[in-house]
């Protein structure tokens, strides 16, 4: 998910960095997660869960900057039987097929589809990630 190194180096060539400042890879400041989605003919993954799993339907619905809940949940059981990842709160939701670039930050932990490159902030603010 980051730019080729001669494409970052004709773009600071062009337009240089701001003294005082330094230019970093995004996967340098936020790990870079996928989704998946749980197999849904397997019910013990879907019935009774309590984990969020968002959806970009879930990002696009309104024009919150949080997201708290999703239209499903799956269960523990889902999540370690298929390739979705539990984001931890603060981690930024970003649409990556159909509406691509919708954003959300979660308010609570949360797992997504395979429709998302979510972000987990390391050394960077979480809210001035969101607005990158």
């Amino acid at each position: 998910m980051h730019t080729s190194l001669g494409a970052r180096q004709d773009f600071l060539r062009r337009y240089g960095v701001p003294d005082g400042w330094h230019a970093q890879i995004l996967d340098e400041l936020a790990c870079v997660v996928g989704g998946g989605t749980p197999a849904r003919g397997e019910a013990g993954f879907w019935r009774g869960g309590t984990i969020p799993w968002a959806t970009p339907t879930d990002i696009t619905a309104d024009h919150a900057k949080f997201i708290r809940e999703t239209a499903e949940c799956i269960t523990e059981a889902g999540l370690v039987g298929s390739s979705a990842t539990l984001l931890p709160r603060g981690a930024i939701l970003y649409t990556s097929r159909a509406t691509i670039g919708a954003k959300k930050i979660a308010a609570v932990p949360i797992a997504t589809n395979q429709g998302f490159a979510s972000f987990v902030p390391g050394s960077i603010d979480g809210e001035y990630l969101y607005y990158l």
